[in-house]
């Protein structure tokens, strides 16, 4: 894990899990991010006379990684994470395990952050307004590091302080979606995976593959990165989940075409069952006991009944493409 000494400045390498206090950024990337390549270079003595070093610094990047450092230091914390310069995204293996390491040295942080660039303290330092509009809100990113860091704090684009996620969970439960006794304790025992799915419903990411690759720490999921292969990944996140976790909401998955799903992974079908209730223990859902083992057997595909209106309508399940060891139907009949 590197960190930056918020003392000096420079760039630190810690190996294990012998890491010092830090604090953690979390904002939304914007135009001139100074990667680690960068950053090592314009904090290199060597260069500090080099007119590219001035150039580079006078970056919104650079001048966002002073910010925070600065912010920590003046909390007495000596280390600060900051994902745009402390991985190092020219190395896949890095940023492989940086990103399934990412829930974690977010939940392990001193203090998260919450740097919201498009904010500005227009209306005086510690009110609430112009939250709702703000893009820290919109990015899948900003999901679990929202809901990881045991304290999150809240800053205008000029670093004055706006509030805390403790003081003002109930505003941002309203605005997430996202329980006031997740937002105070950082617990998900009692989320489903419904529920979870929902929280990122209205969330984006630049990457079509960064969709699925955010949520991994909600899911306490680990796998490899693959850019390139698009909605895969959220189908392999679908498997991941498939296989350590018996929450059948799992499978409350398709829309209706034409439907509006700004994700384009029907994750708006989340959003509805989260919405009725229909995720729940008692629901006819779960009333559907799915057994998956692990098998070299053939691969079946399920059609589950997804309509709770009596209907029994079967939706197709993408995500159910799996080894189906024994099913257990509530109407009593043998699957076709």
């Amino acid at each position: 894990m590197r960190l930056i000494n918020t003392e000096t400045g420079l760039m630190e390498d810690f190996i294990g899990d012998d890491i010092p206090e830090y604090a953690i950024l979390s904002h939304t990337w914007e135009k001139d991010e100074i990667s680690l390549q960068e950053f090592q270079r314009l904090t290199d003595p060597d260069f500090a006379d080099d007119p590219k070093t001035a150039v580079g610094k006078a970056k919104a990047g650079f001048i966002k990684i002073k910010g925070c450092v600065q912010l920590a230091a003046s909390r007495g914390i000596t280390y600060a994470w900051i994902d745009t310069c402390c991985i190092d995204k020219t190395s896949s293996a890095d940023l492989t395990e940086s990103i399934n390491s990412m829930y974690r040295w977010y939940a392990n942080s001193k203090v998260c952050f919450a740097y919201l660039v498009d904010v500005q303290p227009v209306y005086g330092v510690g009110k609430p307004l112009a939250w709702q509009n703000s893009r820290w809100f919109s990015r899948g990113w900003t999901l679990q590091e929202l809901i990881a860091p045991s304290h999150v704090e809240f800053f205008f684009n000029s670093w004055d302080y706006m509030g805390s996620r403790g003081s003002w969970a109930v505003m941002l439960s309203n605005l997430t979606g996202i329980p006031v006794a997740v937002l105070e304790t950082n617990d998900l025992s009692s989320a489903s995976v419904a529920q979870k799915m929902s929280w990122a419903s209205h969330r984006k990411t630049t990457r079509r593959e960064d969709m699925a690759y955010c949520l991994l720490g909600l899911f306490d999921i680990n796998m490899p990165l693959l850019y390139g292969e698009g909605e895969k990944a959220f189908l392999r996140l679908q498997e991941h989940i498939t296989a350590s976790s018996t929450d059948h909401s799992l499978f409350a998955w398709g829309v209706d075409s034409g439907s509006a799903d700004p994700l384009g992974y029907g994750l708006q079908r989340f959003v509805e069952l989260e919405n009725d209730g229909s995720h729940k223990p008692n629901a006819r859902l779960s009333r559907c006991v799915i057994t998956l083992r692990e098998t070299k057997k053939t691969q079946y595909s399920l059609n589950l009944p997804l309509s709770f209106d009596g209907t029994r309508k079967m939706s197709s399940s993408p995500c159910m493409s799996q080894q189906i060891f024994k099913i257990r139907s509530p109407y009593n009949t043998e699957p076709k």
